[in-house]
């Protein structure tokens, strides 16, 4: 053997090139042939790597296989966009939290006694319903509530059945059958009616000047807070009206009924207050709908004692919709969100337990329990984050950001 086949046997370690000597563009290529897992590893190896792994290129090919939870408030408020405040790196980390079911359950806020509370989260604060008030708070860095006392919104004597936080304003339903609107700036009472509805109003919404409120004693009703004579419509359905929600167009809403007798589904024309449709077709008896959602003004989502979520495209066949998921333990579906994208998160009856779905995929992703106690989920709301569900004894907060 020549000296020249001996040194190249012999492995000259100056003729060797580690990885960190690669150009950048060819790092990132070996980068994205990784898991997750191998990455985070290699990024502990020395501080070059982990400036090169911590960049969006490396992550951004990952992110389009993950389901990444975005906020719930970008599929009911198109002019709200929150900051990027994630990197593309922590997307996919708390996407893999989401769909691994790796959270803490911390309890925010208790309740002495028991309540059925309702949660609103817009761009400025988190807002909660207890007893006839609805309470403001500041939701910091680290997903905790800090109560802002000075905003708390003060109501006749029944306690809120539902609130909706929409146009800048608040609008809340008793259970004593009276409505009132807030400003959501100063929480200044911009409108009230006392004794609307002769028992509970369960279903309210508002667009524009336009408020239309649902109540267990089996109407709706249509208002105007800028006339003189706010009563613009009343329609008796014969049937506890359990939800509502207005078309982001301003041009319909949608109501749903406790099934018994009436179709659980209609769609009604806002400013004439007359019948369009029925959603859906052969409707099961006692199938009411206990939640609905916008996406778009042709998008809607509804959910209910069926056990299912559906999704209804109103450009196409009224009477069946494009998609649904269906509730696993046949428990009713008390409540949902959606994030406008791939993610809908819903809650159940049952022990706290709210489910994980992916618009591509029938079954569902993943399953959380909220809390010790068998409770329903009245209310959810969430970002990337957070998962804020309110239950019977307080507001549970699941923390999806751990490491």
């Amino acid at each position: 053997m020549t000296g020249q086949d001996q040194q190249a046997a012999g492995g000259d370690t100056s003729a060797l090139v580690s990885l960190t000597d690669l150009p950048n563009d060819l790092i990132f290529v070996i980068l994205s042939y990784l898991d997750v897992e191998a990455r985070s590893r290699l990024a502990r190896t020395c501080r070059q790597l982990r400036r090169l792994t911590d960049q969006d290129c490396v992550w951004v090919s990952l992110r389009r296989r993950l389901l990444v939870v975005e906020d719930c408030r970008l599929a009911t408020s198109h002019s709200f966009r929150p900051s990027p405040y994630l990197s593309v790196k922590e997307q996919c980390r708390t996407s893999l939290n989401w769909t691994s079911g790796n959270f803490h359950d911390i309890r925010v806020i208790h309740h002495r006694s028991k309540q059925l509370p309702c949660l609103q989260l817009d761009s400025g604060a988190f807002w909660a319903s207890y007893k006839n008030l609805i309470k403001c708070y500041h939701k910091r860095a680290d997903g905790r509530l800090q109560e802002q006392s000075h905003k708390t919104l003060p109501g006749p004597q029944g306690d809120v059945a539902r609130f909706v936080s929409k146009n800048n304003s608040i609008v809340s339903g008793y259970r004593d059958g009276s409505i009132y609107c807030y400003s959501l700036q100063s929480g200044a009472t911009l409108w009230h009616k006392h004794h609307c509805h002769d028992s509970d109003i369960h279903a309210v919404d508002i667009h524009g000047d336009n408020i239309v409120s649902g109540s267990r004693d089996a109407s709706i009703k249509i208002w105007n807070t800028k006339s003189v004579e706010p009563l613009r419509c009343s329609i008796l359905l014969h049937d506890r009206i359990w939800s509502l929600a207005i078309n982001p167009d301003g041009k319909s809403f949608t109501t749903g009924t406790a099934a018994i007798n009436c179709p659980p589904l209609s769609v009604w024309d806002l400013q004439r207050g007359q019948f369009v449709d029925h959603l859906g077709s052969d409707p099961r008896y006692g199938a009411g709908v206990l939640d609905i959602q916008y996406e778009s003004p042709d998008i809607v989502l509804s959910c209910g004692y069926d056990t299912y979520v559906r999704m209804w495209d109103l450009r196409t066949s009224w009477k069946h919709c494009v998609n649904q998921w269906e509730e696993p333990f046949d428990s009713t579906v008390y409540c949902m969100k959606s994030d406008g994208n791939n993610c809908i998160v819903s809650g159940t009856a049952r022990y706290g337990m709210t489910r994980l779905w992916d618009k591509r995929m029938s079954n569902y992703v993943q399953m959380f329990f909220a809390g010790k106690a068998s409770s329903p989920v009245y209310s959810l709301v969430f970002d990337p984050v957070h998962l804020y569900v309110a239950l019977d004894t307080g507001i549970n907060m699941l923390d999806f950001s751990i490491r």
